[in-house]
């Protein structure tokens, strides 16, 4: 095995002094403070460097800088010249601003009630009731402790009967029996279109006032006015300047002669749509004004109306004219009810239709092999159809707990 070498006492272990803590506490103030370990070669070394810098004069700042309570001065120095400073500049602050007043505090006023936008009348004068001081002096006036044997008034009972609560109701024009007919609908539509095209840019506003029932001069003077189509779809209305602006007056202003609707007849309206063409259905309805005059106008003399949703897929004329005309899905109908009525299948050879689901017992009976399988499977004791023979399903039993 081998041996483990063995070193001397280190020289500085045994040079150490002993320590005690006693010491200290009998010693004077003078000889327990540090000792300083900067020697008088380092001094000189520091004294000579701080000359070789600053060659002509003194350099700043303590000889020890690193000494405690020469960095502890310096610091308590600079923070004073720090305050000073700061209290000099804002003396020079406060002598450039300009002296105000302090704001006069003014009550608010009360801000005016505004009468709201409603046909109940509200301005009733309002009244109070006198207090106790100002009827002490009237004799026999003795002042009540409950409420028994007062008068009732107002209350719910007949308010809805009672004049002056509301004003005159709007009243509105029967709804129209809506127009199925292609063609008529086409005619009214270029009626619309025209008229909607000449309100929205003669007078916009006036296409949310009440138009008047259109009679047979009406309609003359919205077909002698042309329509142009751009690229764009925007549709301008062709004819005199004049007669444009006087389009939104006559359609507002009450005749002064009762003239009858107009009543147009398909095969009139047939004659007419000829004469057209199809270059004003390509009119766009983007226009917010153009799209409600139209729908409006359009609603009033054939009872159709479309919602907002389905006007927005809408683009020209055109559109709303097929959406208008086509025919409604048919409702609760079955798909054999639905292809008999159309007759395109029934007509094929190879086609053949039933009223209800063929079964494999109907296949086997139009084979005229059922009859063999039912004796089949009587031989065999077997059933026929159905499955009454067969016992219940056990997992039943086993879910209620009767297995």
């Amino acid at each position: 095995m081998r041996r483990v070498t063995r070193f001397g006492r280190p020289l500085l272990a045994a040079g150490s002094a002993p320590q005690c803590t006693c010491a200290p506490a009998t010693l004077p103030i003078a000889a327990r403070r540090a000792l300083s370990t900067t020697s008088t070669l380092q001094s000189a070394t520091r004294e000579r460097i701080r000359k070789a810098l600053w060659k002509d004069g003194e350099a700043p700042g303590p000889e020890d800088p690193y000494a405690a309570e020469n960095s502890q001065l310096s610091r308590q120095e600079q923070i004073e010249a720090d305050i000073i400073e700061a209290n000099a500049q804002l003396a020079e602050f406060e002598k450039t601003v300009i002296p105000t007043r302090p704001r006069e505090h003014r009550p608010r006023r009360p801000l005016r009630l505004r009468r709201p936008n409603s046909k109940l009348e509200t301005s009733y004068p309002k009244t109070t009731a006198p207090t106790e001081q100002e009827v002490e002096d009237k004799k026999g006036y003795t002042p009540a402790t409950d409420g028994d044997g007062l008068e009732t008034i107002g209350g719910l009972d007949g308010w809805w009967e009672e004049k002056g609560r509301w004003g005159k109701e709007h009243q509105l024009p029967p709804p129209r029996r809506k127009i199925e007919n292609k063609d008529l609908c086409e005619v009214f539509a270029r009626v619309a279109i025209t008229e909607a095209l000449i309100v929205s840019r003669v007078d916009p506003a006036s296409a949310a006032g009440r138009w008047n029932p259109l009679t047979l001069k009406a309609m003359r003077r919205a077909f002698a006015f042309g329509i142009n189509v751009s690229e764009d779809g925007t549709g301008v209305v062709l004819g005199g300047e004049e007669n444009q602006k006087s389009v939104p007056m006559k359609l507002h202003k009450r005749p002064e002669v009762f003239e009858p609707q107009v009543v147009v007849s398909p095969e009139e309206a047939k004659k007419l749509i000829k004469t057209w063409g199809d270059e004003w259905k390509r009119v766009s309805l983007r226009d917010p004004v153009v799209s409600f005059a139209f729908q409006k106008r359009f609603n009033q003399l054939t009872g159709h109306l479309s919602n907002d949703g389905k006007l927005m897929q809408l683009k020209t004329v055109g559109n709303f004219l097929e959406d208008i005309t086509k025919p409604p899905k048919p409702a609760n109908i079955k798909i054999a009810e639905a292809i008999q009525q159309e007759g395109s299948l029934p007509a094929l050879p190879n086609v053949a239709l039933h009223e209800r689901r063929v079964t494999p017992i109907d296949k086997e009976t139009a084979l005229g092999r059922w009859k063999v399988i039912t004796e089949e499977l009587e031989k065999r004791k077997l059933p026929v159809t159905g499955h009454e023979h067969l016992p219940k399903p056990v997992q039943k039993k086993w879910i209620l707990g009767k297995a």
